[in-house]
């Protein structure tokens, strides 16, 4: 839990310390000091840092987790959901938390939700990654990597709690959600830790200097009744306490997930005891038989191909999600992202598709015209920066070369040379596709690499040169 909603792009540059200058001088340009959390800080520290909603930053984890298949986006509308085109695999949901009335009574695992791996979450502010883990080890088809491959096998027998034990201290995970953190975060993260500790410790005191209310035969009704009052006071204190805190402070944010999974839709929140099942959604069974084949095809797939769920689930998530947000106050926000897959893995495969059918035309042309002639501009070679390599051109995949395997073989001269100018005006077309991709990708780096700069020394600075200069009391009262 306590997840931050807000969201860093700006990135500060180096700073230049001078004197102040004088009313006749013009100003210098005044910036502030780089301040990260090091490497060293972040392997040595042992907490969890808040995370943004913010879809850069779970998808260079999936990078940096090597998963293969999935990207993670912003939903700005809830009901262009079931619009979607593209297969969404699950939803990732940022909300200020609170328990719906019909879910504070703990739902029993059943046995369906039992196949499902769900880990608790066991420590402050690791909900982002230990929800986006969760989903991750519940969608069929994809690449998870050896890491989560490892730490399912691993932890296959584990509860849930033991679970959420073994992956928060995963030095590897922590690290790498605390990657995105500043010394700020950290200082902020310990601040409430021991002010937590503090007020706990002083309930536990208080509740242990409390008289007994159960009297023995020589104390008066008149002092078993006083020791009452005083024990009704404290504890009316504390909840007075409590009362002040949430008047005072901003709620605690938290992340959870939605997946679906057996024809059913699955709530996967790190502080429920098991998965919540949401009920069932319509499916198509019309290909199952086709479906089940070919899951058992991709099992020795090592890039993995992850199985569309369709559309139909994400009414139900969608329908429980806006149970959340109908219980709302003004002050609350909320996001969503979906899990859906990687256009950088769908187009870079459809162009070593194209490749390998420009390549089959071209043996087939040279076999019934070794004169043939045409169009120039229309490669046939490997194209290693896209992705395109001899190794991966090498690696065949039957679904994508089948298009036009049989047309190849019926057409003839002139036929194969108007398929191989088609061809090569599709491969243009990829090349782009994947050159784009590639380009989000390299968004998302520029962006969780900025959420990293620490602008706490430049607000610092920035005020202590508007005191040298007689100004900030000024501003402070314009305020």
């Amino acid at each position: 839990m306590a997840s931050s909603k807000t969201k860093n792009s700006t990135k500060a540059t180096p700073s230049t310390s001078g004197k102040p200058t004088d009313a006749t001088s013009p100003p210098k340009v005044f910036t502030a000091p780089e301040h990260r959390a090091t490497k060293e800080d972040i392997q040595k520290w042992q907490g969890w840092c808040k995370l943004p909603s913010e879809p850069s930053i779970f998808n260079t984890m999936l990078r940096k987790l090597e998963v293969k298949g999935v990207r993670v986006t912003d939903v700005h509308d809830l009901d262009s959901l079931t619009e979607q085109l593209d297969p969404i695999f699950g939803l990732l949901f940022l909300f200020p938390y609170r328990q719906l009335d019909d879910d504070e009574d703990e739902e029993e695992a059943s046995e369906t939700s039992s196949k499902l791996w769900f880990a608790n979450q066991t420590t402050e502010n690791a909900c982002a990654t230990i929800g986006l883990v969760n989903m991750l080890c519940n969608i069929p088809g994809i690449d998870r990597s050896d890491f989560i491959n490892t730490m399912m096998d691993y932890t296959e027998s584990f509860a849930p709690p033991l679970r959420g034990f073994i992956l928060s201290s995963w030095p590897l995970l922590r690290n790498l959600h605390n990657s995105y953190c500043t010394k700020a975060d950290m200082l902020l993260a310990d601040s409430c830790m021991k002010r937590d500790f503090t007020k706990a410790s002083n309930q536990r005191k208080a509740r242990a200097n409390l008289p007994s209310t159960t009297s023995s035969t020589s104390t008066s009704a008149t002092t078993t009744q006083s020791a009452r009052k005083r024990k009704a006071m404290v504890l009316e204190e504390e909840e007075h306490d409590d009362d002040d805190d949430d008047d005072n402070e901003p709620g605690e944010y938290h992340f959870m997930g939605y997946v679906p999974f057996a024809g059913h839709v699955w709530r996967l929140d790190g502080l429920d005891a098991s998965p919540h099942d949401l009920g069932p959604y319509p499916q198509d069974n019309e290909d199952k038989a086709e479906k089940e084949e070919e899951k058992e095809e991709q099992q020795n797939d090592d890039e993995g191909t992850p199985d569309d769920p369709g559309r139909a689930w994400v009414a139900v998530a969608r329908a429980n999600i806006r149970r959340y947000m109908a219980t709302a106050s003004p002050d609350d926000a909320f996001n969503l992202t979906r899990l859906g897959p990687d256009p950088l893995l769908t187009k870079t495969r459809a162009l070593r598709a194209n490749v390998r059918a420009l390549r089959r035309v071209e043996a087939r042309l040279d076999a019934l015209e070794p004169e043939w002639r045409g169009q120039e501009g229309v490669s046939a070679g490997a194209v290693p920066e896209l992705g395109a390599s001899e190794e991966e051109l090498a690696v065949e995949r039957e679904e994508e070369d089948e298009e036009y395997e049989e047309e190849i073989e019926e057409l003839d001269v002139e036929g194969l040379v108007g398929l191989r100018e088609r061809l090569g005006r599709e491969q243009r077309e990829w090349r782009d596709g994947v050159k784009e991709a590639k380009r989000e990708w390299e968004e998302d780096e520029r962006r969780a690499e900025e959420r990293r700069f620490d602008f706490g020394p430049f607000i610092r600075g920035f005020l202590r040169r508007v005191a040298e200069r007689g100004r900030l009391r000024e501003i402070v009262e314009d305020l």
